[in-house]
């Protein structure tokens, strides 16, 4: 399981990662100001918060599952 806060302004491109089988959480706004946000794993991508910006979300892992009922997405 791994957990990161913002609000954050991103900089450059970024690769967010649990361990196997465990929960990635995003909370909080996130701009990613044009750059692409990768979420890595092969369990559950919990997003609470906004996501703006002009780059992309990538969501990688297998058999993911996701929540994004929370998130809003802007860009």
């Amino acid at each position: 399981t791994a957990t990161f806060s913002g609000p954050v302004t991103l900089n450059s491109a970024v690769t967010l990662a649990a361990n196997s089988g465990g929960t990635l959480t995003l909370s909080g706004a996130v701009n990613n100001n044009g750059n692409n946000i990768t979420a890595t794993t092969t369990g559950t991508i919990n997003l609470d918060g906004a996501i703006s910006g002009g780059g992309k979300l990538i969501k990688q892992g297998a058999d993911q599952k996701d929540a994004f009922a929370k998130s809003h997405l802007h860009g």
